[in-house]
């Protein structure tokens, strides 16, 4: 069922004193992360990098967005601090333009995923030294990137550029990189990039990086293990690794269990605080049960409250391990990432002076396995920005996205009638609205006119075809008109049950399945004294139900939070930046909640991921 976002209207004059003084840097706070029931989905690119004056779309990140219908949050590559050209010869056609290939990924919507290596200098060279004037070099580039530079004159968002870099990636492994099997020299090489390039960077610029170790998920033979090659735990932000089923190529067909499980118990045993991302990981194209394989993927990382992302290694190489060529996308990857998360940037990866930290307790879930249920959706109001919770109490938004303007009434409901609620605006001072039908940043795919200025839109399935349409809420004189079709674009629409009266002017409308009878019925919340009155029918008169719940001030919204099949209420309250959810329409205390922070001004449900 669907749901209206409402928004609360916030004036504040703030003002501040600051006084300046000398203290030692503060210590970093700990960050809780919960991947539970969210995986972030990525891929490398084809090719790595493309080059040419004007980069679309990331070259390759767009046409796939488009093909898909999905943007991914991770894009993977491979840099060498020896190969960028030195500084002022730079060109955007250079293959190794490291700021050129940092924007096509950036533009491309995507957080980048650097494997970062240091020529053919060994791990022990690497801690020696002699290799600081090359890794500098890098970090000039990337300083650069990271305070918004664009060689080409493009126009690239430059809001919250950040990166994941890896250092000395399948260490632990014989592949024939200069520093593999080497765990005595291992852990002063990593910390010795670390340490040069934070120096570059700066205190505030090195804000932006989060650093990741990542070894291979085998260890080559008389190479010792992962544990012998763990740094400085203060040096690492993720735990990582690389992972392949090789049939098709030069091994047995492993599930994915046995490919990544062994990895995923092994980091954390010696990081088991620290999130992890799967640093790359495929299977061959002609691996007949590659479709499951990939869906196991997807659901082995979903279902691991460690585990915040992976990368699918994208390359025709040793076998063609692609699921994406350019023109089309392997169906099982395409179907999968309904099931993914995504956010640009993945801000609450990168927040200044924070350490993550993986939660030490399960984060309680109203909703039992196997049953599909609503979660929520709060705006920010600074983009507006679409906050998606993909289950109600998690800890952090697992996709959030700008849609519409600041000032639009955000709505989501399900428009194009495929079981997933997607973000709508409702443009109050003109009564236009703007709908989408998919969870990113996209511009509206239908328009349409209703209302008049002032009026409160609401958004739900009035009739049981399994569809929401938008209708309206005039709150001057308390009359709902009732529409169960959407208009076509950039036309009118004349409602179903026009202006019938039910409770009081400037009561707060919203709407839900209050009574579990698979229609969405309306219903209201008088703010000033925290009262919810329902109406079972379109029609006017008393409500069939009422019952108190929340304070006055309080934001309202239903949704079907443990998937019983009714809607049942929950509030967000402002001044304390906590969601408080109720499993059934009666008096009482809440029965879950939990803090999403203040400053919200609208609340509503968002699509949540079987």
């Amino acid at each position: 069922m669907t749901r209206m976002i409402r928004l609360l209207l916030v004036n504040a004059l703030v003002a501040g004193l600051v006084l300046a003084a000398t203290t030692a840097p503060a210590a970093a706070i700990d960050q809780a992360v919960d991947g539970t029931g969210v995986v972030h989905a990525g891929y490398y690119p084809v090719p790595f990098f493309s080059g040419g004056a004007t980069p679309g779309e990331g070259d390759d990140l767009g046409p796939h967005a488009i093909a898909t219908g999905h943007r991914v949050s991770l894009a993977g590559y491979f840099m060498d601090v020896t190969a960028p050209p030195a500084p002022g010869s730079e060109t955007p056609s250079n293959f190794n333009n490291t700021i050129q290939q940092l924007n096509e990924v950036w533009n491309g919507m995507a957080t980048p995923f650097i494997n970062l290596q240091v020529g053919s200098a060994s791990a022990a060279a690497i801690k020696s030294g002699s290799q600081d004037a090359a890794i500098r070099q890098w970090a000039g580039y990337l300083k650069r990137w990271l305070e918004g530079e664009s060689l080409n004159g493009t126009s690239i968002p430059t809001a919250g550029r950040s990166i994941i870099i890896a250092p000395l990636p399948e260490m632990n492994w014989t592949g024939g990189a200069a520093y593999q099997c080497q765990p005595a020299d291992f852990a002063g090489a990593y910390a010795k990039i670390v340490d040069v390039v934070e120096a570059e960077l700066g205190a505030t610029t090195k804000e932006s990086v989060r650093w990741a170790f990542a070894p291979n998920n085998a260890t080559g033979a008389g190479c010792g293990s992962i544990a012998s090659y763990y740094p400085d735990s203060n040096k690492v932000d993720f735990t990582a690794f690389s992972g392949y089923n090789f049939f098709g190529f030069s091994g047995p067909n492993e599930p994915v269990s046995s490919v990544m499980g062994g990895a995923l118990a092994a980091l954390k045993a010696v990081a088991p605080t620290k999130p992890i991302i799967v640093a790359q990981t495929a299977a061959c194209s002609t691996n007949p049960t590659r479709g499951a394989w990939i869906t196991d993927v997807f659901n082995l990382l979903r279902a691991d409250k460690h585990v915040l992302g992976f990368v699918w290694f994208n390359q025709d190489k040793e076998c063609d391990w692609r699921i994406w060529n350019g023109t089309t996308a392997d169906a099982s990857w395409d179907t999968n990432l309904d099931k993914a998360a995504y956010a640009h940037p993945v801000s609450d990866w990168f927040v200044a002076g924070t350490t993550l930290v993986v939660s030490a307790t399960d984060t309680p879930d109203p909703c039992p396995i196997g049953k599909t249920c609503d979660s929520v959706s709060l705006i920010d109001g600074t983009g507006p920005n679409f906050n998606n919770y993909h289950r109600p109490t998690q800890l952090s938004p697992k996709n959030v996205f700008v849609y519409g303007n600041p000032g639009d009434f955000a709505l989501m409901g399900d428009w194009d009638c495929n079981g997933t609620d997607t973000p709508g605006q409702y443009r109050q001072s003109d009564g236009f609205v703007y709908l989408t039908n998919v969870n990113s940043p996209s511009v509206a795919t239908q328009q349409f006119f209703l209302g008049n200025p002032g009026d409160v839109p609401i958004a739900g399935d009035f009739n049981g075809d399994g569809c929401d349409t938008v209708s309206i809420y005039r709150p001057s004189t308390a009359e709902f008109f009732i529409a169960n079709k959407l208009a076509n674009n950039n036309e009118g629409i004349v409602a179903d049950f026009p202006g019938y009266v039910f409770g009081d002017p400037g009561d707060k409308a919203f709407s839900g399945d209050l009574d579990g009878d698979g229609v969405d019925e309306v219903a209201l919340h008088r703010e000033s004294t925290g009262f919810v009155y329902f109406r079972s029918t379109l029609d006017t008169g008393a409500a069939n139900s009422q019952f108190f719940f929340g304070d006055p001030g309080d934001i309202i919204e239903a949704g079907d939070w443990n998937g019983d099949g009714t809607d049942t209420v929950a509030v967000y309250r402002p001044s304390n930046g906590t969601v408080y959810l109720k499993l059934a329409n009666v008096q009482g205390n809440a029965d879950f909640s939990f803090s999403v922070g203040t400053g919200m001004v609208g609340f509503g449900t968002a699509p949540r991921i079987p």
